[in-house]
């Protein structure tokens, strides 16, 4: 789902979007399943059909079942200006993954902790 909108006046144009959805795959043949988010937004604008410049940003995350779990992020922004005869780009990257090595939250913590962490939610 998302939203786009646009602008156009005599000696410009531009226009904004932002897009998010979810995909979940699921695979019960190999216990691979997978969880993804993500979410585009960016926009334009152009002078006189002479100058234009962009940029766009995304974030995804997956989240992958099975075993091992893990999670993955990846960040992108995407530049891009053309002037008359001239036009470069540029899409710095960012990706990191975690995998789950099966701590919980009571392996983390202290047997003090952890007690204290269980009588703040006991009634």
């Amino acid at each position: 789902m998302g939203a786009n909108a646009s602008i156009d006046v005599v000696v410009a144009s531009g226009n904004v979007h932002i897009f998010a959805g979810v995909y979940l795959k699921l695979d019960f043949s190999s216990n691979h399943s997978q969880l993804t988010g993500y979410l585009r937004a960016g926009g334009s604008l152009s002078v006189l059909g002479l100058i234009s410049a962009s940029i766009e940003f995304y974030l995804g995350f997956t989240y992958y079942f099975g075993p091992p779990c893990s999670i993955a992020g990846e960040a992108t922004v995407t530049i891009e200006v053309h002037v008359l005869f001239f036009s470069a780009s540029v899409h710095p990257t960012l990706r990191r993954e975690f995998a789950d090595p099966q701590i919980s939250v009571k392996d983390l913590l202290g047997p003090a902790d952890w007690t204290a962490y269980c009588e703040a939610f006991a009634a």
